[in-house]
């Protein structure tokens, strides 16, 4: 998207409004990949290392990674919490990988169960 503005004052104006409604966006985002990281805490907390789970994990982490895209994609001035939702993104991933490892290395070993029903 291509704007010219005759008013240098008219473009930081709207600059500042679609970067504070970005913004706005990605906190609430970074917010619930926040709650993400809590639900893995305590999934790992009480060893619920079952496929389900990891597959339960998956489809929230599609959820973020979808609202994210969608975020980026307005954010066509860049504001100040891109860079932030970014790497909140970059944990989020690494903590479902993290878990996802846990859960078939569980499953896998002595005290696992060798599948479910």
């Amino acid at each position: 998207m291509q704007c010219k503005f005759l008013n240098l004052e008219h473009e930081d104006k709207v600059i500042a409004y679609f970067n504070k409604a970005r913004d706005e966006e990605y906190k609430e985002f970074i917010d619930k990949c926040e709650d993400y990281f809590k639900e893995i805490e305590k999934e790992i907390a009480i060893e619920k290392f079952t496929f389900a789970e990891v597959e339960e994990e998956e489809e929230e982490l599609d959820k973020l990674l979808s609202w994210y895209g969608k975020i980026e994609v307005r954010d066509i001035f860049h504001s100040l919490q891109g860079d932030c939702a970014k790497e909140k993104l970059v944990q989020v991933k690494k903590a479902f990988e993290n878990y996802s490892d846990m859960v078939y290395q569980y499953i896998n070993s002595e005290g696992g169960i060798g599948g479910e029903c």
